[in-house]
């Protein structure tokens, strides 16, 4: 299939550490040089899985692509999904026109400690408990109580098919270790970072610190927790058209070649 010629957009998803947008599939994935592959565990679902580091969903991301054969994209994240978008900037420049990050960060300067505790506690709850608990305190308190369980029926996967705590624990292990940094000199497309003003994941104060790296004025999202595609959808919405708009008519904030070095 011949490139397409416009660029298209893509969301890497909210990646809030459930797995939700990345289930491994039964066969091998390729990826690079390597492949990664899920093993089985005794009850026949997917438990010592991986890598689940931001690096292998960008050469996910990038094998999407080529399979599909489109050439250029704008790349729109949630959380984990803006530091994808960021390793995809950088490794792909020519090929990604700008994205967007809503509650995201750098990194998230967790402690190994800190991640095991949390991987230990999936394992010890289960992935609906532990994702129960979290759920409430991740959204505004004015955002709807539904969406505090729809995360929670995401993070458990479907009814039939309930996720491993294995899979679960591995995907927080390498997502909550995650740091983009080193990458940031590399984006060259305009950005944007929005952030919701009760995001207690990724605060306000992450989110100034993620865009004074790429020298943009973070967007602060009112009423809103760290899952605004879920909680302010139509806010998201009017951001992410506004950005792309701007994008293709030359005019995006916080493009590399215009503002790096002034």
């Amino acid at each position: 299939m011949p490139p397409r010629p416009g660029p298209e957009a893509r969301d890497t998803g909210t990646g809030n550490s459930s797995g939700q947008g990345r289930e491994p599939a039964p066969s091998d994935v390729s990826r690079g040089a390597g492949r990664r592959r899920a093993r089985p565990s005794a009850g026949g679902r997917s438990a010592d899985v991986g890598p689940y580091g931001v690096e292998d969903h960008a050469d996910d991301a990038l094998a999407v692509l080529d399979a599909l054969g489109i050439n250029a994209v704008h790349v729109a994240g949630g959380s984990i999904g803006g530091a994808i978008a960021i390793a995809l900037a950088a490794r792909a420049p020519a090929r990604v026109r700008g994205i967007a990050m809503f509650g995201s960060a750098l990194s998230l300067g967790l402690t190994t400690d800190a991640i095991e505790d949390m991987a230990t506690d999936v394992h010890a709850a289960g992935v609906r408990e532990f994702f129960r608990r979290q759920a409430r305190t991740v959204i505004a308190p004015r955002s709807a109580p539904w969406i505090a369980d729809h995360l929670v029926d995401l993070a458990e996967g479907p009814p039939r098919s309930p996720r491993d705590p294995g899979l679960v624990a591995a995907v927080l292990r390498d997502g909550l270790a995650t740091d983009v940094s080193h990458h940031v000199d590399r984006v060259r497309c305009p950005v944007l970072v929005g952030v919701g003003d009760h995001d207690p994941t990724c605060p306000p104060t992450e989110a100034a610190r993620l865009a004074e790296a790429f020298h943009v004025e973070p967007v602060i999202l009112p009423d809103t927790g760290h899952l605004p595609m879920l909680e302010r959808p139509e806010l998201v919405s009017k951001h992410l058209r506004s950005h792309f708009a701007a994008v293709a008519g030359g005019h995006g904030r916080g493009h590399r070649s215009v503002f790096r070095r002034c």
